[in-house]
């Protein structure tokens, strides 16, 4: 692969927006909070919390007044997410306080026994050593708190096959997989994080008591006329991508993940095409008004107890 400009932005640049908004279905959530018992516990932190989407979630699931603390390793996403906190509460009404600080999962600036919940979205899986935030976790709970944690089984996009243009040879649709397959675990092979950590969580969360797993019911659509937000905001990431040459991952990223994973270096600009051609026959079918997806979101909770 070519290279690509040095990039000075963390990954989550490219993934923290307001398409996650629309992760979850509200009373799906609810629903989670009322079997976990999150619906019980009034001082709660959120590890990992960037803009502070899901923290704002779980406002109104929480019992009032609340003491919500969102982390972040990410100054500028910690000011967002201040920003965003009180007109939340204004519109909302919700009775409690919500406040934002800057703190790594691996080392949280708390005492201990501080909180009745921790929960997380998608954190778990860009750490090198889980483990060790889960240990953190449990040291700033009170006896018996509550862990919560949402991560993915990436994998899960590989439903796409099911999607692929008429025409398009099995072949050329595994060639895809094995691109995809092969930069997860390339990822996972150099300790940078685990993109299907979801998979994982029932040996992660071992060490707890009365853990719980559950699945996301939100599904991914996209059919035409693509009118509501959820479709509106994810055509605007895809375009953004596509103008920019890029696929879920920078040309650098992915060029390191295809060897790590296995892929033969002298294929890696190849392997990135494929990505980027996906990309932009996606694109150019939505603008067409001839493309349609539904798919899993393979999203899992687990939910257990010190």
């Amino acid at each position: 692969m070519s290279n690509d400009s040095v990039r000075s932005e963390p990954h989550s640049a490219r993934v923290l927006d307001d398409t996650r908004n629309h992760w979850w279905n509200d009373d799906f959530l609810a629903l989670i909070a009322a079997r976990t018992g999150l619906d019980r516990c009034a001082r709660v932190l959120d590890v990992g919390c960037g803009q502070g989407h899901f923290t704002r979630k779980i406002a109104s699931l929480v019992q009032r007044p609340f003491e919500i603390v969102g982390v972040d390793r990410e100054p500028r996403w910690v000011a967002v997410a201040e920003q965003r906190a009180r007109p939340f509460l204004a519109r909302t009404g919700l009775e409690g306080t919500l406040r934002f600080v800057e703190g790594a999962a691996e080392s949280l600036p708390f005492e201990s026994g501080s909180f009745d919940a921790v929960t997380c979205q998608t954190v778990l899986m860009h750490l090198r050593d889980p483990e060790k935030a889960l240990d953190e976790f449990a040291r700033v709970l009170a006896p018996g708190g509550l862990i919560l944690a949402a991560e993915p089984n990436n994998y899960g996009a590989l439903q796409r096959l099911a999607h692929r243009p008429l025409g398009q040879s099995l072949e050329e649709a595994l060639a895809y997989a094995e691109v995809f397959a092969r930069i997860i675990d390339g990822k996972r092979a150099l300790g940078e994080g685990d993109n299907a950590l979801g998979a994982r969580l029932p040996a992660l969360f071992a060490r707890f008591r009365d853990a719980q797993y559950y699945t996301s019911d939100r599904t991914f659509r996209m059919a035409p006329p693509y009118e509501t937000d959820a479709e509106q905001l994810e055509i605007e990431r895809l375009r953004d991508r596509v103008s920019r040459g890029e696929a879920g991952w920078s040309r650098r990223e992915a060029s390191r993940y295809w060897v790590a994973g296995g892929g033969d270096p002298a294929r890696a600009d190849e392997a990135y095409e494929r990505l980027a051609k996906a990309e932009r026959d996606e694109l150019t079918a939505i603008d067409r008004g001839t493309y349609t997806e539904l798919t899993a979101i393979v999203l899992f909770i687990a939910a257990a107890r010190t």
